[in-house]
């Protein structure tokens, strides 16, 4: 556990810095190990002097929630790596601007694996599926992981720390905690990353959801296949599945009522905050580190909607 907490100091440190340094290449993960049924594929990149062929210090990184379709790779590096529109690929690119919150993750992983750390990626064959769906292949996964670290020797071997993606918060809460409070399974997490994950709950403006489907169907009404009317297509998949209604609180689909399976999902034992590892929660800033020129409590918008109805009069002629 203490290696584990260098290791957060470490990465806050990073995540609040721009002072970079360089790792060992890490374009190409070393090996791949498929999951139940061929639903989830988990990434390995073996640390720096790790000639084992074995997990031994584990950063096991998860997925968010994936636009992309379940074998759509937009970002040609290798596809062998990347299931719809995040991967290992994406991740250690460093450029892509879809998933600019993390462009800087490339740095710290090739520091985390020059220093020695086995870096780890789940990769979901669909992203949309429902958090409960995902996690339990999370679950599968981290047993999987486990039962590298049991034929580590104990003098080299170190739990699992765990970073999580937006989304991929959620997936892993649910995996811990049906480990921990309904299972009692040893997950073996010293330390849990959350990064702008909902765990409250997802809010999206209804008429933004609503907007989604319309705008899809023009560009599909007009043919159109430009890279915008694909991420178009891929939102709009994205806005009607089973993960959208896990994490929303209002849905479109129930004409913006409270979603009832987002109730149902934070009630769940299953979903209860693992209480076993060190957790932390990062919300993402403005990318500069400077903040917000507004104080606390403030007043942000302020609007005088005045409606004037004008007299129509119909004249038949």
């Amino acid at each position: 556990m203490k290696r584990n907490k260098n290791l957060l100091v470490g990465v806050l440190l990073f995540l609040t810095s721009f002072q970079f340094g360089f790792g060992q290449d890490i374009s190409e993960p070393d090996y791949t190990h498929t999951g139940p049924f061929n639903l989830c594929r988990t990434y390995v990149k073996y640390g720096c002097g790790n000639t084992s062929g074995k997990v031994k210090r584990p950063f096991y990184v998860v997925e968010g929630i994936d636009l992309g379709k379940p074998m759509h790779t937009s970002y040609d590096i290798n596809d062998d790596y990347q299931w719809g529109s995040f991967g290992w690929s994406t991740m250690v690119c460093g450029t892509n601007e879809a998933f600019r919150d993390i462009r800087n993750f490339k740095e710290l992983l090739e520091r985390l694996n020059a220093s020695g750390w086995d870096i780890l990626l789940i990769d979901f064959f669909d992203g949309n599926s429902a958090i409960k769906d995902n996690a339990e292949l999370l679950r599968q996964e981290i047993k999987w992981v486990n039962s590298q670290l049991d034929e580590t020797p104990s003098e080299s071997r170190s739990d699992i720390t765990m970073f999580s993606i937006s989304m991929g918060g959620l997936t892993s809460r649910y995996a811990l905690g049906n480990m921990e409070h309904v299972l009692n399974e040893d997950h073996n997490v010293g330390l849990w990353f959350t990064m702008d994950s909902p765990h409250l709950g997802a809010n999206i403006p209804i008429g933004n959801q609503a907007v989604v489907p319309i705008v899809d169907a023009l560009y599909d009404y007009t043919g159109s296949n430009t890279p915008k009317a694909q991420n178009v297509a891929h939102l709009n998949r994205a806005v009607v599945s089973p993960a959208a209604e896990d994490m929303l609180l209002s849905n479109y689909k129930y004409c913006g009522a409270r979603s009832y399976k987002f109730d149902i999902l934070q009630n769940a034992e299953e979903f209860k905050m693992p209480e076993k590892p060190l957790c932390v929660a990062i919300a993402n800033g403005n990318g500069k580190g400077d903040k917000m020129p507004i104080a606390e409590g403030a007043e942000l918008v302020k609007a005088d909607l005045r409606i004037h109805l004008a007299e129509i009069t119909v004249k038949f002629l």
